[in-house]
């Protein structure tokens, strides 16, 4: 489930943990946020950032990203939109590093259009991080796993 973030994600946690635990009683259940991560160095350059997310996430993005050290000139939410994205990179600030999820329109749009800029691409992974719920996201996907493991033997 996505995290509480303001007007990201359900307007209400509770009525969704609610809904699991009617359709499955005694089910874990645990709330993250995605939380971008550059797969290369971000600090002190300018950076534009490329995401699918919803706008209202922006500034939660963009302070993940500017706590690695990077500079954030601009962003854009319309990666999933290439006419939009060429918009929206047409109309950028100068920016030293394009930091992107990688999807489809990153590659035949945003990545080209940043390095026709002269601009470097730094691909960024969005890692989920445990905001509530019945343990730490890690832990539960690794019993879930187990639990997988488990079953699939005793067939």
């Amino acid at each position: 489930t996505m995290g509480p973030g303001p007007h990201v994600g359900p307007p209400d946690l509770s009525d969704r943990i609610s809904h699991v635990q009617r359709l499955r009683p005694g089910a874990r259940t645990v709330a993250v946020e995605l939380t971008p991560v550059p797969l290369g160095e971000v600090r002190g350059k300018k950076v534009y950032f490329a995401t699918t997310a919803p706008p209202p996430a922006g500034p939660r993005l963009i302070s993940a990203l500017e706590s690695r050290g990077a500079e954030v000139v601009g962003s854009t939410h319309r990666l999933g939109d290439r006419a939009g994205l060429s918009e929206d990179l047409e109309a950028a600030p100068a920016f030293d590093a394009l930091v992107t999820e990688l999807k489809a329109a990153a590659i035949d749009v945003a990545v080209e259009h940043a390095l026709a800029r002269g601009a470097e691409v730094v691909i960024c992974d969005n890692r989920p991080e445990t905001v509530g719920g019945d343990g730490e996201v890690a832990d539960l996907l690794a019993e879930t796993a187990r639990l997988a493991v488990s079953r699939a033997d005793q067939r």
